[in-house]
């Protein structure tokens, strides 16, 4: 039977080189940026009433990426929880637990409350600059390169279920009632993750936007051709010292490395790197 669904991708991609000389100075420089979006133009088994729901909608929505309870911060006090809605299966939910809104208003919290997420784990965009300057002897490369919103969750970096995972310093900002700004939920043991409490419902408390900035590559040398007149078996002697991913701007950093396109925890980091380079040409 043949699909009445619709789906679209569309984006662009752009480039911009430019190299001069101005007096001993000497540049070139490159720009690049892509992006794409995707769209449901028609999602067949969407019915009527969810087409009708703005918070659940997929129709006409770029960019969408499953759906997922909204948070309210956390409970604070079991006043919290007995004064308000909550999940029909949460029954063993205490202080430090992930506070669910009642999007609907009907009192409970179960699927009706399930909102869209609309944050992709796909950039809005990808962009870079490079360049290549030059004064007299001396020359510097490098390259900068990023994205734009690109949301990853931070769930499973939390859950220390195997011996594979590593402990990072933020799990210990977690609530306890000494510290009721936390953070993190409560912590739970992994035999009770799915025993009546929030913390492992899908809620877009865990999705982080992992947009970043990172100098993936800088080169500094000097060209010593000019002390070399009178060497006829060498040409060229170029010194210099290098690195790679020598910073990063991004909010998620504390976190994990923005370049990790893994959400299991398992991910091995992007290292940064220092080389000293000596390049003789004969």
């Amino acid at each position: 039977m043949k699909s009445e669904s619709a789906h679209r991708r569309a984006g662009y991609e752009a480039s911009f080189r430019w190299k001069d000389k101005v007096n001993e100075f000497t540049y070139d420089v490159g720009i690049n940026l892509n992006s794409y979006d995707e769209l449901w133009e028609k999602k067949e088994d969407e019915t009527l009433s969810v087409l009708m729901d703005p918070n659940k909608r997929v129709t006409h929505t770029k960019n969408y990426y499953g759906t997922a309870y909204k948070t309210n911060g956390l409970y604070q006090s079991i006043d919290d929880i007995l004064n308000n809605p909550r999940r029909e299966t949460a029954n063993e939910l205490k202080p430090g637990d992930l506070f669910f809104e009642d999007l609907n208003g009907d009192g409970k919290i179960d699927g009706e409350d399930f909102q869209r997420i609309g944050k992709p784990t796909f950039p809005s965009f990808i962009y870079g600059f490079d360049f290549s300057l030059g004064y007299k002897n001396f020359f510097v490369n490098g390259l900068l390169q990023g994205t734009g919103k690109r949301y990853m969750q931070l769930q499973e970096f939390m859950r220390g279920s195997n011996t594979e995972y590593i402990t990072y310093d933020f799990h210990k900002d977690y609530w306890t009632e000494d510290n009721p700004n936390a953070a993190f939920p409560r912590l739970s043991t992994y035999q009770n993750l799915n025993a009546g409490q929030n913390y492992t419902v899908s809620a877009d408390f865990w999705y982080h936007n992992s947009a970043y900035l990172r100098l993936k590559s800088l080169q500094v040398g000097y060209d010593f051709k000019d002390y070399l007149k009178n060497f006829k078996r060498v040409s060229s002697i170029r010194l210099s010292v290098a690195g790679t991913n020598l910073f990063t701007i991004s909010d998620v950093t504390k976190y994990f490395d923005p370049e990790l396109t893994s959400e299991s925890g398992y991910g091995y980091p992007v290292q940064r790197t220092y080389s000293v380079n000596l390049n003789i040409t004969f």
